[in-house]
């Protein structure tokens, strides 16, 4: 809530990204550990975007539109989404400049992938008129919040 208070006060309102496993355990982690989440904080709204578009989902206005739009609506600065969970299209070069938090349930075996998530929660949301906005909101605009990449020895791609 704080944070969300301070990219408000920018006109920005802050993203959480959430990044589920590719192939074996994306159902099992939205069913046992996003969605009961997500259901316990009704005020959030969220976009499931994967590959198939069958099981994306959203709680969000934006559902009647075809999900090929949906991106472009995250996009928004202040779009109403506040939670995208995702298999690889962030990581992939959507662009989400108001993405500021990672959640990582994915354990991934590639550094070069874990840069591109990080890259996506670390780019600043107010770029273009970044002297424009008071000094403790271009403190918030460079910081990110990262949970779920853990320091280990990975393969290289």
């Amino acid at each position: 809530q704080e944070i969300k208070k301070e990219y408000r006060g920018m006109g920005v309102n802050p993203c959480m990204i959430i990044q589920i496993s590719n192939e074996k355990k994306p159902d099992e982690e939205w069913n046992n550990i996003i969605k009961p989440e997500l259901d316990r904080n009704s005020n959030l709204t969220w976009m499931k975007l994967v590959g198939d578009e069958k099981k994306c989902d959203t709680n969000d206005k934006i559902k009647s539109k075809p999900v090929s739009k949906w991106k472009d609506y995250a996009k928004e600065r202040m779009s109403s989404i506040d939670v995208i969970i995702f298999k690889m299209v962030i990581s992939e070069g959507f662009d989400i400049p108001r993405a500021c938090i990672l959640y990582q349930i994915r354990a991934t075996q590639s550094k070069q992938l874990d840069e591109q998530v990080l890259g996506r929660v670390r780019r600043n949301p107010r770029l273009l008129d970044f002297e424009d906005i008071p000094p403790r909101q271009r403190d918030y605009a460079l910081k990110a919040w990262v949970w779920g990449i853990a320091k280990e020895k990975r393969s290289q791609p």
